[in-house]
């Protein structure tokens, strides 16, 4: 189980402190900003793992396949434990999709770590049949229900597979996307509480048998 950083009001130094104490194993999150030497000595410190949050840019298909070669290169020198990556555009159509992906996966090979793919919906489909071997991030942003339902074939598909290790984070958002009471923009819940509810309820369902 993971605590994600991006979005608050804190450091990184300080998400480390807290993730440890709520008896989180890591914290998936950007490349931090600060003395990363410093940064990595606090992980170690409380034995947590870091997964890299990122995102391509640009405004071509050459410019994102750059910026995805740049930023996972940087990633795993810095001693990342995977990388969940925002790949390609929104506004690519199905042939820049795939043009993009075709790149990537031959770039992927040569990485230490495995990248995980969080892909705009359209044309996910046509980028799953082309890639039938890429790994993606499932972020599953449904009612709760159905959303339990997913990850629960997901976690007994990998179980079976044989797979060891099996990472989620329980993610939301600041305002803008949690919500907040109209006319005076504070947030109608402490996110804080939000994530914590959700990653003991999730323990709960997924702890080790």
């Amino acid at each position: 189980m993971l605590r994600h950083t991006w979005g608050l009001p804190v450091s990184t130094r300080e998400a480390i402190v807290t993730a440890a104490g709520e008896g989180y194993a890591g914290i998936e999150g950007p490349a931090p900003t600060e003395d990363f030497d410093a940064i990595s000595a606090a992980l170690a410190e409380h034995d947590l793992q870091w997964i890299c949050l990122m995102g391509t840019q640009g405004a071509t298909v050459v410019d994102h396949v750059n910026s995805f070669r740049e930023k996972t290169t940087a990633a795993a020198k810095l001693g990342a434990r995977a990388i969940v990556s925002h790949s390609r555009a929104d506004s690519f159509d199905a042939h820049e999709a795939i043009s993009f992906f075709r790149e990537v996966q031959a770039i992927e090979r040569d990485l230490p770590v495995q990248v995980a793919h969080e892909t705009p919906t359209p044309p996910t489909r046509t980028i799953l049949e082309k890639f039938a071997l890429l790994k993606r991030c499932c972020d599953f942003s449904n009612e709760l229900d159905a959303h339990e339902r997913w990850w629960d074939k997901i976690w007994h598909a990998q179980s079976s597979a044989g797979r060891g290790t099996l990472t989620m984070t329980p993610e939301f958002g600041p305002p803008m996307y949690l919500h907040t009471i109209p006319h005076e923009n504070a947030p109608v819940a402490d996110l804080a509480l939000v994530v914590r509810w959700m990653a003991s309820r999730l323990r709960q369902r997924y702890q080790p048998t």
